[in-house]
């Protein structure tokens, strides 16, 4: 998917393990930060995450395709939802 990035970037090998196919897995929160572009503080910043939470807010049935293609139909992850900045007031 990003070719243009080493896998360490994203996945950390020491703590992988092969029969834990939960360790294989991404945390969220890696695609944001300063160098990231999936997980940004506003929508109007453009982070894919912020938007397609925003859309899955306004339509149930809208399906999430940027980051997967086979769990983009269910319902938003709390990982996900916790990854984006709370609004302060």
């Amino acid at each position: 998917m990003h070719p243009d990035l080493a896998c360490t970037d994203c996945h950390v090998p020491a703590r992988m393990n092969t029969v834990d196919p939960q360790t294989l897995k991404v945390p969220v929160r890696s695609c944001g930060g300063a160098d990231g572009c999936h997980v940004t503080a506003t929508l109007d910043d453009g982070g894919a995450l912020n938007f397609e939470i925003d859309q899955k807010k306004k339509d149930p049935g809208f399906v999430c395709t940027k980051c997967h293609v086979v769990f983009g139909k269910q319902g938003v992850p709390a990982s996900h939802v916790s990854a984006l900045a709370k609004p302060t007031n």
